[in-house]
């Protein structure tokens, strides 16, 4: 190979690195709709894998929404199919026309992670490049070696690949810090938010100080809490693309932080942001809490080698079971509440009187005077309990079962009996077993957990002439493997007491 074939294949191989490593970075999420984020998806079109972007037009209507028409519009449920198998995490939304794709929002978690992600592609391109300069310095030299080209001629070849090589590096540089920027741009800024309150100038007075002198001596009127809810509420409608509606379906945890700050800047001043890091506090949905609408938790390190960290949990379950029945009246704090919104936002103000609180004094009690004066006096609340629909309610409406019902359950062709002890997403059966766990009335239950549907009220009639002990026992086979309880439940998908199956985590 002579100069000018040496530096043209190691240019073109630079650029194609480059280029893969503009291709990789496009399938990234961001947290905001783009294109490129299914350019990898093919979909089997008439027996081919065919990428998407050639069988449907793909656009970004709004900032989390990806739009794909197809040309043809048969190829809609192969297009659904093949973005369901991908990797990409969204579920598609068809209606028979069109294919929308709603991208969540990331969490700061998942941002830090996607921010190693680029920079582990970026040293891969890095290293690729340093390889093709390798590579066209092996072939100066061999030319040189075959008379070629000149010494001279070797040397400049070589000067020239480095500069081809800083010239991509940089390139490669630049993309990834670009990438990077862009998908810790909002936890970026509100780290940047956060010290720019710290420095502002402030009275002598700390920010705990002022908070604790806002919560303990404001009032706020009624006409004034509304025009700040108000203005919450548009604000969330404006910035969440799950909370669109009063009545939402769907919603995420970033929209809990995003109700934080904004409760923060509205009823606060900001002084929750200048006295807690916003790396320090944390977001989570729940669909295992089931009897309250929210929970906020303080951990402490015991060798106090970092300080407290924070933690605010809202309950999905109790959320989307309430507001089904209209003629249900929902209250929470002691405020009735119209749509899931309004239940949402009373709850998040009732968590921030505990992180408060917490902040404050570092313990919180929502039955004590202290925690419902604030309360009262900042939100407007009247009691310190939600009266959600709780699925205790949903399965006494429903299936007449509450704690204390007998029930009966078949389990592989065997019939138990049993009594309810306590009911979640599903109750837990308590049945009279030798080998299980004593209880308080001496006697030893085995413990199942058994969804609703699959539970069957006693007669009560019927049990008055049959004892309680006999009727436990009865069509219960406990010998044999084949019979054995525990293999039974696991295969049934039901969990047991005890076990470290997935099922005995639900």
């Amino acid at each position: 190979m002579d100069q000018d074939e040496i530096l043209l294949d190691a240019e073109e191989r630079m650029e194609k690195a480059a280029d893969h490593l503009a291709a990789s970075l496009k399938g990234i999420r961001t947290g905001r709709a783009n294109p490129g984020l299914v350019d990898s998806v093919r979909v089997d079109y008439y027996g081919s894998p065919t990428p998407l972007k050639q069988i449907a037009n793909i656009s970004v209507p709004e900032p989390q929404q990806i739009m794909i028409r197809p040309f043809d519009v048969s190829s809609l449920d192969a297009i659904a199919k093949a973005i369901q198998s991908s990797d990409l995490g969204m579920a598609p939304n068809n209606d028979g026309r069109v294919i929308r794709l709603n991208v969540p929002p990331l969490s700061t978690e998942r941002r830090q992670q996607l921010a190693s992600r680029v920079k582990d592609l970026a040293e891969e391109a890095r290293v690729s490049i340093r390889n093709i300069r390798r590579d066209a310095n092996k072939h100066a030299d061999q030319a040189e070696k075959d008379k070629l080209m000149t010494e001279d001629d070797r040397d400049r070849t070589k000067d020239q690949v480095q500069e081809l090589t800083r010239k991509f590096e940089a390139a490669v540089n630049k993309q990834a810090e670009s990438k990077e920027k862009e998908v810790m741009e909002n936890w970026i800024g509100r780290c940047r938010q956060y010290n720019r309150l710290r420095e502002q100038p402030m009275s002598a007075q700390s920010p705990l100080k002022q908070l604790e002198e806002l919560v303990r001596e404001r009032q706020l009127p009624q006409a004034r809490r509304h025009h700040l809810n108000t203005e919450i509420a548009a604000s969330v409608f404006a910035t969440s693309p799950y909370l669109t509606e009063p009545s939402f379906t769907a919603f995420h945890a970033d929209d809990i932080q995003l109700l934080y700050e904004l409760y923060d800047e509205h009823y606060f001043g900001s002084l929750l942001s200048r006295s807690l890091n916003p790396k320090l506090i944390s977001f989570r949905l729940s669909r295992r809490m089931t009897r309250c609408g929210g929970k906020t938790t303080r951990w402490t390190d015991p060798f106090r080698r970092r300080d407290p960290w924070y933690e605010i949990a809202i309950s999905t379950t109790l959320l989307f079971q309430s507001f089904q029945d209209p003629e249900r009246e929902i209250t929470v704090t002691g405020l009735p509440c119209h749509h899931r919104l309004d239940a949402l936002m009373r709850i998040m103000e009732h968590e921030l009187v505990h992180l408060i609180e917490m902040l404050l004094w570092t313990d919180s009690s929502c039955s004590m005077h202290r925690f419902q004066e604030i309360a009262r006096r900042s939100f407007g609340h009247t009691d310190h309990r939600h009266d959600l629909i709780t699925p205790r309610e949903t399965a006494h409406r429903q299936f007449g079962i509450r704690p204390g019902t007998r029930v009966r359950f078949d389990l592989d062709g065997h019939h138990y009996e049993g009594i309810v002890n306590r009911i979640t997403r599903r109750a837990t059966v308590l049945v009279v077993d030798p080998r299980g766990e004593e209880y308080s009335d001496g006697r030893r239950y085995q413990k199942f957990y058994v969804p609703l549907r699959m539970l069957e009220v006693v007669d009560w009639q019927r049990l008055r002439l049959t004892p309680w002990k006999d009727l436990s026992w009865r069509n219960a086979d406990f010998s044999g493997r084949e019979n054995d309880l525990f293999n039974r439940c696991r295969r049934r998908g039901w969990s047991q007491q005890g076990q470290t199956s997935p099922a005995a985590s639900g």
